[in-house]
């Protein structure tokens, strides 16, 4: 369970009375970057998990004119797994908008995870809510039954709901069992690009995650619920090819990654399919498919091979080495790591 318990009476002051909002109504609505969306919503969970209110009220305060208390902003961040920024804002939502749903829904479900037993707001929905029946089973950590999903009652939002729940906690066997489900209630094909949307999304979170052959299964089953001859289609197809031979990689299925890859038809995804297929044969060992793979992602990307023994010979200019070698070890450095020779003139120098 990802949720850590939380005390929401520590922050509540500030949400029902600490804060004026009324002169923020009347402000133009700005608009955000996905980039400025997670840094400023890393930003309210750090000062909620560190009781800084007072920075917190200010914070908030000042992000209300960029949708601040937004559909899109909530589920990025349940995407991002901080469980207690969901019940901060939708408690803040709740407190200042007039549309109560869908925060009043997320609110029980995560104060259900939270205190580990669902709570009144969960007893609200009926019993064969989709989102209620997840919560449900994550709250016992038992595999949901495809008999009790079938019993579930709702439209193409609650479903879609259950599932990210079910993403966003790493249950892909709950994302397996509910889209087969919805494969017999046959949906129409705008609820099938509403799934795709919000499943692809969450595929650029956490990647450690998704190493599971059963999200790799979703995308797919998924795609296959898509037909229809029109070039967007055909592009959100490929996209969710190209998510399953990620997964199917990430879980070492190397030939389910092959198979996959070959599914992403559209002409901006092929460059990537090559990618995905040479790093499977250089992971075998196959150095002669790589670089065979590698070329054709070169070609499909527009850019010229390089002849490097009908190149010209250039002078070496060691400075300029110097400089690389430096700018490579501080771009290693950012993420935690450091350069180390392993065979070349460059070794032999350092050994002399």
């Amino acid at each position: 369970m990802i949720v850590a318990k939380y005390q929401e009476n520590h922050w509540k002051h500030i949400v029902e009375k600490g804060i004026d909002f009324s002169n923020v109504a009347s402000q133009p609505t700005l608009e955000i970057t996905t980039t400025e969306q997670r840094s400023r919503l890393r930003r309210i969970d750090m000062l909620l998990n560190t009781g800084d209110h007072a920075a917190l009220q200010t914070l908030t305060r000042l992000e209300m004119p960029r949708r601040l208390l937004s559909e899109e902003c909530l589920d990025e961040a349940r995407a991002m797994k901080l469980p207690v920024t969901v019940i901060y804002l939708s408690t803040l939502a709740l407190n200042n908008l007039s549309q109560s749903t869908p925060f009043d829904q997320w609110l029980a479900v995560y104060q259900s995870l939270n205190k580990g037993a669902e709570s009144d707001g969960l007893k609200v929905l009926r019993s064969r809510h989709p989102l209620r029946v997840v919560t449900q089973h994550l709250l016992s950590d038992n595999l949901v039954a495809e008999s009790k999903l079938r019993q579930c009652k709702g439209d193409a939002v609650a479903w879609c709901q259950a599932l990210e729940l079910a993403f966003d906690h790493a249950r892909f066997d709950f994302v397996l069992r509910i889209l087969r489900t919805l494969v017999k209630k046959k949906l129409d094909i705008l609820d099938w690009l509403h799934i795709s949307k919000s499943m692809t999304r969450r595929k650029q979170g956490p990647k450690k995650d998704q190493a599971d052959v059963r999200l790799g299964q979703s995308y797919l089953l998924i795609r296959q619920q898509l037909r229809s001859s029109l070039s967007s289609v055909d592009k959100v197809r490929s996209t969710l090819s190209l998510c399953a031979s990620d997964c199917f990689y990430r879980a070492k299925e190397y030939a389910l990654t092959l198979e996959a890859a070959k599914l992403a038809s559209a002409p901006e995804d092929r460059a990537r399919a090559a990618y995905e297929t040479a790093r499977v044969h250089c992971h075998l060992d196959d150095i002669p498919s790589t670089l065979k793979q590698l070329d054709n992602m070169i070609a499909l990307m527009g850019l010229d091979s390089v002849d490097f023994e009908r190149q010209p010979p250039k002078e070496f200019v060691t400075a300029d080495a110097a400089h690389a070698l430096v700018d490579l070890q501080n771009a290693l450095s950012k993420v935690g790591q450091k350069a180390f020779l392993v065979s070349g003139t460059l070794l032999g120098f350092a050994r002399e």
